[in-house]
């Protein structure tokens, strides 16, 4: 009774077969045998927010942080929670403090950058997301970030700049050929980004979110 992974991977059974109040009462019984396990905590917190218990999902997803400060999930989660619940101050305060205690760290200025996107902080987010990729230059995630924030920000040699150091590091991966028509969009060529993008897809018919994108243009 006192393994902690023996309930977080039965809670997980149960929360696969849609057992979800199931699974939160073995994350609690993990808990009373283990309440310094944040990965308990954290699923307690994640079956509670989709149970509609927001306080309580909040609560335990600020004690997996105090016990994990490297627990990204809860990370997080803590901050699209508070900013989901209108506490933008604290999800502000909470990611500012994860930089202040870890500077290099790519991941909290990434969740910085998501409470600055979220509060229209958008030349801040732009700058953390920034900070993001020069310590972690081959986030390929937090390089479409800042991609997408470019592109809205109209900051487009920016973003063309960031296309071809992403290309150098990681190769014409499909999302920077997609970002990269857009980019083609967004500077006025629309009817030459769709018709590229196309020719891209019968190509590659396999990338699913291109040819989401391309139906969304051809509406």
């Amino acid at each position: 009774p006192g393994c902690a992974q023996a309930y977080v991977e039965l809670g997980e059974c149960l929360d696969h077969q849609g057992r979800l109040a199931e699974a939160a009462a073995v994350f609690r019984r993990g808990l009373a045998h283990a309440p310094g396990h944040a990965v308990l905590h954290g699923m307690t917190a994640d079956t509670a927010w989709r149970l509609g218990d927001r306080e309580a999902a909040l609560a335990a997803v600020i004690r997996a942080c105090e016990l994990d400060r490297g627990y990204t999930w809860a990370l997080s989660s803590r901050v699209t929670w508070s900013i989901e619940l209108d506490r933008h101050a604290e999800a502000r305060a909470f990611a500012e403090s994860l930089v202040a205690t870890n500077p290099r760290w790519a991941a909290a200025h990434e969740i910085l950058a998501q409470v600055l996107g979220a509060t229209g902080k958008h030349a801040e987010r732009v700058a953390a997301l920034r900070r993001a990729l020069d310590l972690s230059p081959r986030l390929g995630s937090t390089r479409l970030q800042l991609l997408d924030a470019l592109v809205e920000l109209r900051q487009l040699d920016e973003a063309r700049d960031v296309v071809a150091k992403g290309r150098a590091l990681s190769g014409d991966t499909p999302p920077l050929m997609l970002r990269e028509r857009e980019i083609e969009r967004a500077s006025g060529h629309v009817v030459e980004s769709r018709e590229r993008l196309r020719t891209w897809l019968d190509a590659n018919p396999d990338y699913v979110y291109g040819w989401i994108r391309y139906m969304t243009w051809c509406e």
